[in-house]
């Protein structure tokens, strides 16, 4: 039976898929925060996906070894799964007693969570912390303030998909595509420095 595989974070695989550039979203998000000129940087991520962990680190990372940026170890949290693990993943990086300016974070619903938490916690988005995650889910336009991100293109991905499979079922060729993904939806959670 022919099948394309839409998202599933795998890059070097022999499936036929169609997959977002997440080092690219990452790092495009993370460099938007260094020329608000944030400097002091943590990142909420989850390493329970290794794949898509690897890319959003490695875009991180990279935006940060450009202008050689280095970070305290307890500011880089990678426990997240929701907006709960995300919430106390934020409570563990304002224990440090350096404070960072800006949180990216790999998921829109992490960044969901670690905002909760700094506003619980007396802190205002963005004018104390700014906040940029990856995703562009529905609820970053209804969480207050709305939440600034790297749009990931389903439409286009679900395009690509149905123009791969019908591919297949027609018996020709057909290529696993990724698709750029660095298109920022500024919205009210990051101010520039």
């Amino acid at each position: 039976i022919p099948y394309v595989v839409i998202d599933a974070h795998s890059i070097n695989s022999d499936i036929t898929s169609v997959n977002a550039d997440y080092e690219l979203s990452c790092y495009t998000a993370t460099k938007f925060l260094i020329e608000n000129g944030h400097k002091e940087i943590a990142f909420i991520g989850s390493s329970f996906i290794p794949e898509f962990y690897l890319q959003a680190f490695t875009g991180f990372k990279k935006a940060l070894d450009e202008i050689q940026i280095s970070i305290p170890s307890s500011w880089i949290q990678i426990d997240a799964k929701d907006e709960i693990s995300s919430y106390q993943c934020m409570g563990k990086i304002l224990q440090n007693p350096r404070m960072p300016t800006a949180i990216f974070c790999s998921g829109d619903i992490f960044a969901i969570g670690a905002i909760k938490y700094a506003k619980d916690n007396g802190y205002r988005v963005p004018e104390d912390i700014s906040f940029i995650a990856v995703d562009d889910i529905l609820l970053s336009r209804y969480v207050e303030p709305k939440l600034t991100t790297v749009r990931i293109d389903k439409e286009k991905m679900g395009r690509l998909a149905m123009e791969l499979i019908i591919r297949k079922i027609g018996g020709e060729p057909a290529q696993s595509v990724i698709v750029e993904s660095d298109n920022i939806i500024v919205r009210g959670t990051v101010c520039r420095l």
